[in-house]
């Protein structure tokens, strides 16, 4: 029996486009997602029903996860998009679950983790999440949170980094090191991309797309268009959006302002690139800056001082506007970084 690739839950589109290149590579893959929040991506098939009430939403996941579980075959390889999937009450007997009907489970590592957490307390990146998101010095994403998730994901049998801010952390899950890959960029559906920006066409600028103010570091922008007015009339601040618009918007720009404190672009800055604008994000000293250079790239550096890192920022936007990269060039590298047919094959060869 051919070998399946059954995806589970999205975090960004990074399930979306990675099943789309499985699918062009490979031929058999399935997603089942409740898509990625307000931005309104493309889930495929319903991972479980929606509710308000937290009780019922618990209750759908435990069906929606046994419907799934009824659909899994022993041939078929699990790949989760986060360990968060579901309540953290039931998260770790759901995934239990579903990992012992599968043949084996992939854990996709792009985002906040316990580990990440550890590794990153004292940086900005958490630090401000802490502030501006929790509204709490305890992270939503502590094990101690999670009962039973840790022994879970000892039995996971590889994890996949998506990018080298992921490294560290992808070994700190409990598995052998063996368990654990070489780093991936993030995949885009550049085709799928590009029929939204001709569909959405806007006007130009530069904009930051706010997500979660700590992790993207929207309060620090605030704060440095506050204390630095030249940066006022710079920088554009998204409201939330339809995904539609939101890509139109970032196809349109000249310049997408992305994560300050995250040692690099998300995937909203691998978005940008492949619709050919450029992307300005921060980087601190406290990882390395792998992977996140090339024709529209533009690094920041923070430091957390608000001042500082205005005049820096203000002075690499204007000097990049001056001297606006070929966008058919951004586009072409960007292809070599982000196609998801590329990335799904660098996948594949990494499962196999």
């Amino acid at each position: 029996m051919k070998q399946r690739f059954v995806f589970i839950g999205d975090f960004s589109g990074l399930s979306l486009f990675l099943s789309r290149g499985v699918v062009a590579c490979h031929g058999d893959a399935v997603l089942y997602s409740n898509g990625d929040g307000w931005k309104g991506i493309p889930r495929s098939n319903q991972l479980f029903k929606a509710a308000g009430n937290p009780l019922l939403r618990a209750w759908n996941q435990v069906l929606g996860a046994r419907s799934l579980r009824a659909s899994v075959r022993s041939s078929d390889t699990l790949v989760l998009s986060t360990e968060f999937l579901f309540n953290r009450w039931i998260d770790a007997p759901l995934l239990r679950q579903l990992m012992s009907k599968a043949g084996r489970t992939v854990l996709l590592h792009a985002g906040c983790s316990d580990g990440f957490h550890r590794l990153n307390a004292s940086e900005l990146l958490c630090r401000n999440c802490k502030q501006y998101d929790l509204n709490s010095q305890m992270c939503v994403f502590d094990l101690s949170r999670w009962p039973g998730l840790a022994a879970a994901l000892s039995s996971i049998d590889l994890v996949v980094p998506f990018t080298s801010v992921y490294i560290e952390s992808a070994q700190m899950f409990g598995v052998p090191a063996s368990h654990v890959t070489e780093p991936l960029p993030f995949p885009i559906d550049i085709d799928y991309v590009h029929g939204l920006v001709q569909e959405r066409a806007m006007s130009r600028g530069t904009i930051h797309g706010q997500n979660r103010p700590g992790f993207k570091g929207t309060a620090h922008l605030r704060a440095m268009m506050g204390v630095h007015p030249p940066l006022q009339p710079m920088i554009e601040l998204l409201p939330r959006m339809p995904f539609v618009d939101f890509i139109g918007r970032l196809g349109s720009a000249d310049i997408v302002l992305d994560q300050l404190f995250a040692n690099g672009y998300g995937m909203t800055g691998a978005l940008a690139l492949v619709t050919g604008t450029s992307v300005a994000f921060g980087y601190t000293a406290s990882q390395p800056l792998n992977g996140f250079d090339g024709p529209g790239c533009i690094p920041i550096p923070i430091t957390g001082d608000t001042l500082a890192d205005a005049q820096a920022l203000a002075q690499a936007l204007s000097a990049h506007l001056q001297h606006l990269p070929d966008r058919h060039g951004v586009v072409q590298a960007a292809r070599l970084r982000h196609d998801h047919r590329l990335v799904a094959a660098a996948f594949l060869k990494l499962l196999a």
